[in-house]
């Protein structure tokens, strides 16, 4: 004879075995959010199945009332888990709420009209409906990969639909007194399949999420391979070599590219060491290296040129790129990247001596000149001493003057030979303004300058620029007694301001003051004044008011100003 209330007990041991197994899964794999409903699925069948055992020997409260809810919730929270797995938009919180009504149909129908029928329509109509609903999730949105488990998981919810649906015929049939131990086909049969269904699908839900996890972790493969070609490739196209320092261990990485560069991995690996050195690094101190995130040794992106003599390629000129990672979730580690700049240093180079060249060529061009120029001016004024008839005379002063302009002229370039020879350097206008040539010009009248620590990258003529700006002031401005320089800072901009305290520049000629040839003397003082700032995309303008003096505003964009030393 088969005693129920023993498969109900066989049925508890597995379910709590089940959910232990599955809540350390959940626990250390933290997988789908939908896993911990199953769970608690399980969790939920398996407290109703004790309350159903317990039949005869605790009230009836417990033993239908709230054995059902428990079934109906266990329903509830593997549908939702399905949904869930399934990527379909969970259950409303408000669901849930279908429990109180439930069980207070359930208690109804226990304790005023004690009729085991109706109680049993409910519940196998409810459960029947909410297992529909799975059987048509699993088959509607599994993916191709996953059909298989889905189609087996269905099965077996089918077929414990159709148990539901004979034990509600049998009960319909014969409507005897009778509770879910009672002896009976169908309940004989339903509790064999709710055992095995337990069992069952909770396998089959394993294996679906194996089988998407499988589909992930190769999904996440080809990304990764993918992610890895593109950035080999763009590393290649940049002709960049990559190397990696483990600040835990000391170890070095680099890509076999970098010991095409450096000959061999030994010396890639002596010329690494060398490059973290110059960083303030050293790979062989291993106790100090897990202390670098904490210092400002590695605070910020490193950048360092070196280089480096090949056996058969001869100087090689290197720029290399390091930055860091310090944080809690990754390991410590300096990454860096190497570019070959050989080929643009030796264009540089090549362009700089062609440069070197072409300013002595023009150098001893410019000395000719002059002295031819001294001739024609020397031989000028004595031709306007012995000429007796006026009007030849005249002609004779205008070859003088000429000649000395043409002499400004070449002695003003020869100031300017220089512009763009050198790379742009960070430099201190209030630093600057005290270059003997300035204060020598400005004896007796009163400067007022910026503080010191505004740094701008400009072009090393710089201080020619402002001598220029005030030589201007002296030259045009008329009785001037105050210059004065200022800084005034912006989000984005940094705005140099020079003033005097001159006539100023009629608003008619604000524009053309920088134009070549424009102005009263060689008419090139303003014009390369402009020319010297647009080397690093500075701008200047006037914006005074005539009569009031002049006002130079000199624009600073974003990266080419800081303030510090």
């Amino acid at each position: 004879m088969i005693d129920l209330r023993t498969v109900f007990v066989c049925t508890i041991a597995v379910e709590l075995f089940l959910v232990l197994v599955m809540f350390m899964y959940w626990k250390n794999q933290k997988t789908y959010p939908g896993f911990l409903k199953w769970t608690l699925g399980i969790f939920s069948l398996l407290i109703a199945h004790i309350f159903y055992s317990l039949r005869g020997n605790a009230p009836d409260l417990i033993t239908i009332v709230l054995a059902n809810t428990f079934v109906i919730l266990s329903v509830f929270l593997k549908l939702e888990s399905l949904k869930l797995y399934f990527q379909v938009p969970a259950f409303r919180r408000d669901v849930y709420l279908l429990f109180f009504p439930l069980a207070l149909v359930f208690y109804f129908f226990t304790e005023y009209i004690d009729s085991p029928l109706i109680r049993t329509i409910i519940l196998t109509v409810l459960a029947i409906l909410i297992l529909s609903i799975s059987v048509y999730v699993l088959l509607t949105r599994s993916s191709p990969e996953e059909m298989l488990f889905s189609r087996l998981f269905a099965s077996l919810y089918m077929l414990f639909i159709l148990v539901l649906f004979g034990r509600l015929l049998e009960w319909w049939i014969a409507p005897l007194t009778r509770d879910l131990l009672t002896l009976s086909f169908f309940n004989n049969i339903l509790v064999f399949v709710d055992l095995i269904i337990s069992l069952g699908t909770t396998i089959v839900f394993l294996l679906l999420n194996g089988q998407r996890m499988n589909s992930e972790i190769e999904f996440s493969r080809l990304k990764a391979q993918e992610f890895a070609e593109r950035y080999s490739h763009a590393v290649k196209s940049a002709k960049a070599y990559v190397w990696d320092l483990d600040l835990e261990t000391g170890d070095l990485f680099w890509d076999d590219a970098l010991d095409k560069l450096y000959g061999s991995p030994i010396e890639s690996q002596k010329q690494l060491k060398s490059i973290c050195q110059s960083f303030g690094i050293d790979i062989d101190d291993v106790s100090n290296l897990g202390n670098l995130c904490n210092t400002n040794v590695i605070e910020e992106d490193l950048t360092v040129e070196v280089t480096f003599h090949h056996p058969e390629n001869g100087m090689r000129f290197l720029l290399v790129h390091a930055t860091t990672s310090c944080d809690n979730s990754n390991p410590s580690r300096l990454s860096g990247l190497i570019y070959d700049l050989t080929s643009l240093r030796k264009v540089e180079h090549a362009l700089k001596e062609s440069h070197r060249k072409l300013n002595l060529l023009t150098q001893i061009t410019r000395h000719d000149i002059l002295n031819r120029v001294h001739i024609v001016r020397g031989f000028g004024q004595l031709l306007a001493r012995e000429l007796e008839q006026p009007k030849q005379q005249e002609m004779a002063e205008h070859i003088v003057v000429s000649a000395d302009l043409i002499f400004d002229l070449i002695s003003f370039t020869g100031q300017y030979q220089n512009i763009g020879m050198q790379e742009p350097k960070w430099q201190d206008i209030a630093v600057l303004l005290d270059s003997n040539d300035i204060r020598n010009s400005i004896d007796g009248i009163e400067l007022n300058r910026p503080d010191s620590g505004t740094l701008i990258y400009a072009d090393v003529m710089l201080e020619k620029l402002l001598f220029n700006l005030i030589e201007n002031s002296l030259r045009h401005g008329g009785d001037v007694k105050v210059i004065s320089l200022s800084c005034e800072h912006s989000d984005e901009y940094l705005k140099i301001v020079y003033q005097d305290d001159g006539v100023g520049v009629p608003e008619s000629e604000k524009d053309q003051i920088f134009e070549r040839g424009y102005g009263k003397n060689t008419g090139m003082g303003l014009f390369f004044c402009r020319e010297i700032l647009e080397i690093t995309n500075l701008d200047i303008r006037e914006t005074g008011a005539f009569g009031e003096g002049v006002r130079f505003e000199m624009k600073v964009p974003p990266g080419y100003f800081r303030i510090g030393n």
